[in-house]
This record gives C-alpha cells, sequence and structure tokens, in this order.
C-alpha cells in the first residue's frame, strides 16, 4: 500500500494484534508472511505475481486482502475476487476490520500447524518403516508385545524369530509359551524343520510356475514331477505341524459336539471336491461329545486321503459314528478307493524301522491323535473294495 493517511491508520489497527510490515516493493510477496493487504492501486501492480506466489505456499492457506474505496469501480473488484480471499470496502468498522483479516490469519495458522504436523507424520512413518524393515531383516529373533492390553499380547515378530523358534501364528499370545514344554530342543527343531521346509518349497514352487509360462502348455514330465513333488513336500511340513500341535496342544477347552462339527466338515469338502459323493450318518437325539485334541483335523485328514488318493472316476466318502456307548464313541470313514498299502499298515504294527517308512504321514497323525488319549485306531478292508478307518475316542461325560 502506498504511503499516506489510510496506511497509517491501518498500521495502528492490525498492530494492536500483528507485528506489520510496509512496502511497495513487489519482490516482498517472495518473503515469508501469514497475510497480504493492499489497496487497489497496488493489487494492479501485483495481480500477476500473487498465484504464483500461492503455488509455492503447496497446502498452506495464504490469504491475500484487498481494500477498495467506496467510489472503486465494480468490474475491478469482480475481476480482484479471482485473485484475493476477500475484498474490504472503506471506510469500516475497526472491530469489523479486525475480525476479518483475524479469521483469515488464523485460517492461514490453523493449516500452517496441520502442514506441520503431516510432515512430521509423514516423517514418523518413513522412520518406522525404516525401523520395521530394519527389524525384519535382523539377524537375530525380535518380537514387540503390547502391555496395555490385557495378559499382554505379542504384535509383532520377525522373521529371524519365526526361523529360531519355529513358531508362525503368534500374534496375539502372551511371550510364556516361549518358556514352556514347547521350547524343548528337539521340538524346537521339529518346528524350525517344517517352517524352512515349506518355505523352500514355496520357492520352489514360485519358480515352476514361472517355467511353465515358458513352455506355452507343452511342458516336459519332469516339470509336471517337481511340482507335484513340492506340493506333497509342502502339504508333509504342514501335517507336521498337526502332529506337532496334536502331541503339545492342551485339550480343548469345550467338549466338540460330533454331530454339529461333521455335518460342517461334509459341506466344507463338498464345496472343495464337487465330483466326490459324500454321505454322513449320525445320531438324530445324541450330540455325541468328545474332548480330543486334533480329533477333528484327524478326521478330516482321513477324509481327504480318501479323495486324494481315489483312483475311481466317481470317488464315495461315507462317514458315520460307527458305535457308541456310555464311555466311548468311535467315527467310520469308509471309501471306494484302492486301499492302502500293506507297507503303510504294517508301519502302524511295527513302528518305523531303517528299512520300512512310512509315506503318508497322515496316518501317523490321525494314529497318535487316537492313541494319545487312549483310544484305538484301526484300517479293515471294504467291499467291494475300499478302505473303513475306525477312530474309537473316549466320550466326554458331563459331570
Amino acid at each position: 500500500m502506498a504511503a499516506g493517511r489510510n496506511r497509517e491508520l491501518l498500521v495502528e489497527t492490525l498492530g494492536e494484534r500483528y507485528q506489520v510490515e510496509t512496502t511497495t516493493d513487489v519482490e516482498t510477496l517472495n518473503s515469508e508472511f501469514d497475510c497480504c493487504v493492499f489497496d487497489l492501486e497496488q493489487f494492479n501492480r501485483v495481480a500477476g505475481t500473487l498465484q504464483p506466489r500461492r503455488d509455492t505456499s503447496n497446502l498452506v492457506f495464504l490469504p491475500f486482502v484487498l481494500l477498495v474505496g467506496e467510489d472503486a469501480p465494480e468490474t475491478a473488484t469482480t475481476k480482484a475476487r479471482e485473485y484475493v480471499d476477500d475484498v474490504i470496502e472503506l471506510p469500516v468498522k475497526k472491530a469489523a476490520l479486525l475480525s476479518r483479516i483475524g479469521n483469515l490469519v488464523e485460517r492461514r495458522r490453523t493449516t500452517v500447524r496441520l502442514a506441520e504436523r503431516e510432515a512430521q507424520l509423514e516423517q514418523t512413518v518413513e522412520d518406522l518403516k525404516l525401523k520395521e524393515r530394519a527389524m525384519d531383516e535382523a539377524t537375530v529373533g525380535i518380537t514387540i508385545t503390547d502391555p496395555s492390553r490385557e495378559d499382554n499380547p505379542l504384535i509383532y515378530c520377525n522373521e529371524q524369530f519365526e526361523r529360531l523358534t519355529g513358531y508362525e501364528d503368534v500374534i496375539g499370545e502372551n511371550h510364556r509359551f516361549l518358556q514352556g514344554e514347547g521350547t524343548d530342543p528337539l521340538e524346537v527343531l521339529n518346528r524350525v524343520l517344517s517352517h524352512n521346509l515349506r518355505n523352500k518349497m514355496n520357492v520352489i514352487e514360485g519358480h515352476t510356475e514361472l517355467l511353465q509360462d515358458e513352455y506355452d502348455g507343452d511342458r516336459p514330465e519332469s516339470l509336471d514331477i517337481i511340482e507335484s513333488t513340492a506340493t506333497d513336500l509342502v502339504g508333509l511340513a504342514d501335517t507336521v505341524r498337526e502332529v506337532d500341535a496334536a502331541l503339545s496342544g492342551p485339550a480343548p477347552a469345550e467338549p466338540t459336539d460330533l454331530t454339529d462339527r461333521l455335518e460342517q466338515l461334509v459341506g466344507a469338502v463338498r464345496e472343495r471336491f464337487p465330483d466326490a459323493t459324500f454321505r454322513l450318518t449320525v445320531p438324530e437325539d445324541d450330540p455325541c461329545r468328545v474332548v480330543v485334541p486334533r480329533f477333528m483335523a484327524a478326521i478330516e485328514e482321513a477324509v481327504e486321503n480318501a479323495i486324494k488318493h481315489n483312483d475311481t472316476p466317481e470317488p464315495v466318502v461315507e462317514i458315520r459314528i460307527a458305535g457308541q456307548s456310555a464311555d466311548w464313541i468311535s467315527v467310520g470313514i469308509e471309501d471306494n478307493g484302492p486301499g492302502i498299502p500293506e507297507q503303510e499298515l504294517d508301519v502302524l504294527e511295527t513302528g518305523e524301522t531303517p528299512l520300512n517308512h512310512a509315506d503318508r504321514l497322515g496316518l501317523w497323525f490321525i494314529y497318535w491323535v487316537v492313541r494319545r488319549v487312549g483310544g484305538e485306531f484301526t484300517v479293515e478292508e471294504a467291499e467291494p473294495r475300499g478302505i473303513e478307518l475306525t477312530l474309537t475316542v473316549p466320550r466326554h461325560r458331563a459331570d
């Protein structure tokens, strides 16, 4: 604003609240300020530099105010509104002037604070990402817990922790599980080997898929063998985890209702194996409750094996509660497949020897789940073909 009485009055009024600097130098627009006030004459001089100055402020609001007299041309005022945030007509009451400029300055300061906080937040996020990468790639196991939550659960563990302990699904658990029987050296080795085996097989499967694309459908038989073997080994690692959970895990807190759970299982496998036929027979008025760790997992293993090893075009699997008494419940799984090789069955009776090994770890899993609770696992031939597995376990008796 040009020198004169109007500028003096404006400086005096605004000076009660703000630090005021006066100038007619256009370069001043490149300096730091919270609000710029000018008259129509000075506006016409600097109008071309206002938008570039706004652009340099990025997301921070920077107000410009135009003061005009009563005799100012309306066309000039209308054009000015495209560049400024407020047009104040003179004369104006002191309180009104302070209020209108004060609102703009406060808006400016608010956006400055928000921009500063946003910058701090972005920096914090970058710092956290850097630290997270450092923890993810650390050569030592790292875990983080949340003491503000009940039982101080784990909220983070890095991959090295999983490699060292073999544990994967630990988020939400209390770290006390690391001090229990599960830290026995052989059990830790078992989990670590299972974890690493699965990871390596996933890498092999991934590269196999990449190789498939290069053959355009005319893939060699060796590629099928690699893919099939990798899938089998991943399944083996998963079964090892199930076995470990069955042998070391606690009993279920609540009894399992076999009637409901078997109906759920049949519904699930029907979706996964639409070409197979599943039949379920359960008592109508008896829930048949048991308290056996991983019992449903063992039944599911038996059902899946009955389908995966079936060589008929129409696999059939029958699941039924085969026998009941006051103390025992038996679940039978019968199929129309080729049966189980004699060598596999012999191993269940005689145990592993240097010259006698079982390829189907799933059979061992079912056997261990049942035998751990003092139950019985039998395998019999079905007619006209196939086998029937019977899993007999203690019935839950309510006190």
